[in-house]
């Protein structure tokens, strides 16, 4: 907001004060247009209950009970009945979606056994390699102790210059 003279001016507080007049009117038709009303419909109520048991006995209630149970059920009725309907749609719904399943996890699952197959050749391959490495090294190893090339372990651990163990007599 801003002054005719061009300058900004902060927003004024909300209002506290109230009209009397306007408060009085609006308390007088506020008794009038629903407690008034409210007030003569459960005296109303009360003597015609009051009238039901004196004249008709338990027979009587029995009966306007059932009448009022069936008044308050039928808005519920009518209010499920359309929660009731979605309700079997989507039953048949997930039925259908459940019957066209089948056909995707038979995809998945070939799909599955092929990576399987394939991780199957190729940890296969890495394990003769490392296999054969393992082989060939233990071979050059132990034609190299042989040959005295290397020392033997026994020998190293026996002259001391290896870890020590103790060995048997």
């Amino acid at each position: 907001m801003s002054d005719p003279n061009g300058s900004a001016s902060k927003p004024s507080a909300p209002p506290t004060e109230v009209n009397p007049e306007t408060t009085r009117q609006t308390r007088r038709e506020t008794f009038r247009q629903i407690m008034v009303p409210m007030a003569l419909f459960a005296l109303l109520s009360f003597i015609g209950i009051a009238l039901l048991v004196i004249f008709t006995g338990p027979n009587g209630v029995a009966v306007v009970a059932n009448y009022v149970l069936v008044l308050v059920l039928l808005p519920l009725v009518l209010l499920a009945m359309p929660l009731l309907a979605l309700l079997v749609w989507l039953t048949h719904q997930v039925t259908d979606w459940i019957g066209s399943i089948p056909p995707y996890t038979l995809v998945a699952q070939e799909g599955l056994k092929q990576v399987h197959t394939k991780v199957d050749e190729v940890t296969d391959l890495i394990a003769k390699q490392v296999i054969q490495i393992k082989g060939f090294t233990l071979a050059a190893e132990m034609y190299l102790k042989q040959a005295n090339i290397i020392p033997d372990d026994d020998e190293t651990s026996s002259n001391g210059s290896g870890p020590s163990q103790t060995q048997a007599p």
